[in-house]
């Protein structure tokens, strides 16, 4: 887990050893910018994304829904803006 940690800056995307990640908790950390749409290349097995309280602004991608494995997201307390996307489905967002 990499909550409250202080990290600040942008997701970074550039991991290349991601493919059996989980679950990724940056809840309640400095992050800022948009959240990234090429996750699903990056972490296909992604099951929980954690970005509560954080600083993140533009929406949410749609590309998340090409995360077969997706469960949880949890974007609150940050400053997205529009619509959740209708290609998530019944996934628990919060």
């Amino acid at each position: 887990m990499l909550g409250r940690n202080n990290l600040s800056g942008t997701i970074p995307t550039n991991f290349t050893q991601m493919r059996y990640l989980q679950i990724l908790r940056l809840r309640k950390n400095d992050l800022t910018g948009i959240i990234p749409s090429d996750l699903p290349k990056i972490a296909p097995n992604l099951m929980v994304f954690d970005l509560y309280d954080n600083k993140l602004s533009g929406t949410i991608p749609y590309e998340l829904a090409e995360l077969s494995y997706l469960e949880f997201l949890e974007v609150d307390e940050n400053g997205l803006e529009g619509a959740i996307p209708s290609e998530l489905g019944l996934l628990i967002l919060l």
